[in-house]
């Protein structure tokens, strides 16, 4: 099994939106629609701030945009190759504006550790020394130091959920744990799944085949009926 960056960003929000997503539930398309032309829209403020900021570093600048592959993942990433006298470094570009800056930490954790991926698919491939930025909506670029070392161990872990039959519990994921924050559905309502997940089990353990037969359900044909009818805005 070959995971995306976007598997391990998204295990560290929150690992059942990733089971979910895996298993054949899809996010409803006009969140999809949004976000492209959300994307279109701050693109050109994007390639401004960078090239402000690209002006600030020594040596010679190249952009680049690869998709880097292991055995075990692969993913697109946005590259800085800044050629100096004593050799070069690789820093890898994260585009985050639609999100304000954490109030806890300087980055999400989340973000951070699709930094970590990046670098180590970079790494990986031949690029190093390899540094990160993160861009937020205050405009600020935020240099972050990779940890591509964790990455096998991450990967690991977001193959032996995606691996089970069984829907994940929810629990507190690595954002909620950033917080401080004790209610692993804090963070729910900004979920495209959260409709879903309102009538699943919070504590998991059903597979796909008893989630479409809604045999987890104990209620009036009325209720199932409405369930059936959530499930299928959410079904491919």
């Amino acid at each position: 099994m070959r995971l995306s960056v976007s598997d391990i960003r998204d295990y560290f929000w929150c690992p059942r939106s990733l089971w979910l997503k895996v298993n054949g539930i899809r996010t409803p398309n006009v969140n999809y629609c949004v976000g492209r032309q959300f994307h279109a829209l701050i693109h050109g403020v994007t390639n401004t701030i960078f090239t402000i900021y690209k002006q600030q570093l020594p040596g010679k600048i190249v952009d680049m945009e690869i998709t880097l592959s292991t055995d075990d993942l692969v993913g697109r990433i946005d590259i800085l190759r800044v050629i100096e006298q004593g050799g070069e470094r690789v820093y890898i570009i994260q585009d985050e504006k639609f999100k304000d800056p954490p109030k806890i930490g300087r980055v999400y954790p989340e973000d951070k550790v699709q930094i970590d991926a990046y670098a180590y698919l970079a790494e990986q491939n031949g690029y190093k020394p390899v540094s990160g930025l993160i861009l937020y909506n205050d405009l600020i670029p935020r240099e972050v130091k990779p940890a591509p070392e964790r990455i096998p161990e991450i990967i690991k872990r977001v193959k032996s959920i995606l691996s089970s039959q069984y829907l994940p519990p929810i629990e507190l994921s690595e954002r909620d744990k950033s917080r401080n924050s004790q209610d692993p559905m804090e963070k729910c309502q900004y979920c495209c799944y959260y409709p879903l997940c309102q009538i699943l089990p919070p504590k998991g353990g059903i597979t796909m085949r008893e989630i479409l037969s809604l045999k987890f359900v104990k209620g009036t044909q009325v209720l199932k009926e409405q369930l059936t009818k959530t499930l299928e805005e959410v079904l491919e």
